[in-house]
């Protein structure tokens, strides 16, 4: 039986996947120009702006690129393997309490 928790967490990841895949799971960047800051891919194309901002919202700027594509899908591998390492622990957990034994050293 899986824990309803631990489901919802892997949902939640396959669908952060699942979108930032779809964006073009490639990194992003904040480049100048004249005034104006712009959010670029920075696949092997010439760069494609898709965001423009006042160069006063430079730290803005820098929190969307903070999260691009390539960024978030690194980040949810590594979030995978710290639910399965938690479905690993809670497994444990419930196998000691369930044994008889085990469960009066705890």
């Amino acid at each position: 039986m899986s824990n309803p928790i631990v489901e919802f967490l892997y949902d939640v990841l396959d669908e952060t996947f699942r979108v930032a895949a779809n964006a073009g799971a490639e990194a992003w960047s904040a480049e100048e120009f004249g005034g104006t800051t712009l959010i670029v891919t920075s696949d092997d194309r010439d760069p494609i702006p898709f965001a423009r901002l006042m160069s006063s919202e430079w730290d803005e700027a820098a929190h969307i690129t903070m999260h691009d594509p390539a960024s978030v899908l690194a980040q949810v591998r590594a979030q995978r393997e710290l639910v399965s390492t938690l479905d690993s622990l809670i497994i444990t957990a419930d196998l000691v309490l369930e044994d008889p034994v085990a469960s009066s050293l705890v």
